[in-house]
């Protein structure tokens, strides 16, 4: 098994990273939903922080974040399990 030392490292910068992720996909995305020819999309990320906030509460920042830490410890097991032959690292 791998040391699970790099667990909290990895777990907090998905904490950290993941509201601005979710900020630049609503940003990007109110261009092209339905509902941008109403509001034209987000004038700044600042107005799409402030609309996810009122709308959602700071739970809104964190949607999809299991799925999407779940997602990428498989894709990394996976990488890392690529490079590894036998208990060693593959030349």
């Amino acid at each position: 098994l791998l040391s699970l030392a790099w667990v909290p490292p990895v777990a907090l910068g998905f904490i950290l990273s993941h509201p601005c992720n979710v900020i630049g996909i609503n940003v990007i995305y109110a261009q092209y939903n339905g509902r941008a020819k109403d509001r034209r999309g987000y004038r700044t990320s600042l107005h799409a922080i402030n609309y996810i906030y009122e709308k959602h509460g700071y739970r809104g920042f964190f949607r999809g974040f299991v799925p999407v830490t779940i997602c990428s410890y498989l894709a990394y097991e996976e990488i890392v399990r690529s490079f590894t032959f036998q208990g060693g690292v593959r030349d």
